[in-house]
């Protein structure tokens, strides 16, 4: 079963604007605005891939390029405790060696 299709927004690119739509994890569609036609495909994770199909290959990843940057994607991060940034001890010295009494949030992963 095929999730329902989501308007991430618009992007414009070389002066036409083309509209983001996600059509599965991580996979989005482009469609041109001027002509309302679907230009291309694209992937945003593990790494950025592109399938053109009414539009050239540079074009269309300009568009994905752009999209990712404005935020038209969803695109969640992972924290990685063992990549965590350790408090110095001149951190705590001026601190006052505090601790929260409140946990830390939740990250989902």
């Amino acid at each position: 079963m095929q999730g329902a299709r989501t308007v991430k927004g618009m992007v414009a690119v070389a002066g036409k604007t083309y509209r983001i739509v996600r059509i599965g994890s991580g996979v989005y569609a482009v469609f041109r605005i001027l002509d309302d036609v679907q230009v291309g495909t694209f992937r945003s994770r593990p790494t950025l891939d592109i399938w053109p199909e009414h539009i050239d290959a540079p074009t269309l990843m300009a568009v994905a390029r752009q999209a990712i940057h404005s935020a038209k994607t969803s695109w969640v991060g992972s924290i990685h405790t063992s990549e965590a940034p350790r408090a110095s001890a001149s951190h705590a010295e001026r601190v006052g060696g505090r601790r929260s009494s409140t946990p830390p949030p939740n990250v989902a992963t």
